[in-house]
């Protein structure tokens, strides 16, 4: 995984890393009662949050099928952005174990089921409560991100 070609950015500048405290990666997962996924951790180690250039998901081999993450979420600070943020907003609608970890441009989300042994990455349509695997993993969802050509 090459975050850095994901070109995660906020306000038009690269995000930076979590640099917090580990209490604040330990809390989160006392939270959720599970361990976040090392890919994860390494991800919001490197972007903590912000919007992503290379941010589409192709459902099939067609361009029309596609989901976009409009913003990762970061971890650390009570911003109308944040993971925490996030979980007091969509904890009872995702599920026990699911990390929200972004959002689209119209609020639908992006979560990690941490319930899945890989930590499988799933999209909420929040418009028909419709619910789609992505991807197995998380390094596996990062692969699969790229630039839309409608928006080049």
């Amino acid at each position: 995984m090459n975050i850095a070609e994901l070109n995660i950015n906020v306000g038009g500048r690269p995000s930076v890393g979590f640099s917090g405290d580990e209490s604040s990666v330990h809390a989160l997962e006392a939270r959720l009662g599970r361990r976040l996924p090392a890919s994860y951790l390494q991800f919001i180690r490197s972007a903590n949050g912000g919007h992503p250039e290379a941010g589409s998901f192709f459902l099939d081999a067609s361009s029309d099928a596609s989901v976009g993450v409009d913003w990762f979420y970061s971890l650390g600070g009570a911003a109308a952005d944040s993971l925490e943020k996030a979980l007091d907003d969509w904890a009872q609608v995702l599920g026990p174990f699911m990390l929200p970890l972004g959002r689209d441009g119209g609020g639908s989300q992006f979560y990690i089921s941490l319930d899945s042994p890989s930590g499988s990455v799933w999209y909420y349509s929040h418009e028909g409560s419709e619910r789609i695997q992505l991807a197995d993993s998380f390094d596996e969802f990062l692969q699969q991100l790229q630039v839309h050509p409608d928006f080049i």
